[in-house]
């Protein structure tokens, strides 16, 4: 997240990042919390989703070369939560720590 620097401050126009707790209006289900890296970084997913189709979804796409890297990776303690659904993929292919 990005606050905005008091006027005058040296650091004008850059952005500061903190930490913050959300609550959902709802369970996450089929959907996913993905971090907005900027281009050629890693999109990483931070909340995944519940179920076995998203969770592979995201990061097995038939339409990419294997040699490409996948265009979203779980993170950290997400890896963790999908591990399961991924037993048949190395994890170096789905998993950032």
């Amino acid at each position: 997240m990005r606050v905005k620097p008091p006027q005058g401050a040296p650091c004008t126009g850059a952005g500061v990042n903190f930490e913050t707790t959300r609550h959902l209006d709802r369970p996450i289900g089929g959907r996913a919390l993905i971090t907005n890296a900027g281009p050629y970084r890693f999109r990483l997913i931070l909340i995944p989703p519940t179920d076995r189709a998203a969770v592979r979804r995201l990061v097995i796409s038939s339409g990419r070369a294997r040699t490409q890297p996948p265009a979203l990776m779980y993170y950290g303690p997400a890896c963790d939560l999908v591990a399961r659904y991924l037993a048949d993929v190395p994890e170096r292919d789905w998993c950032f720590y």
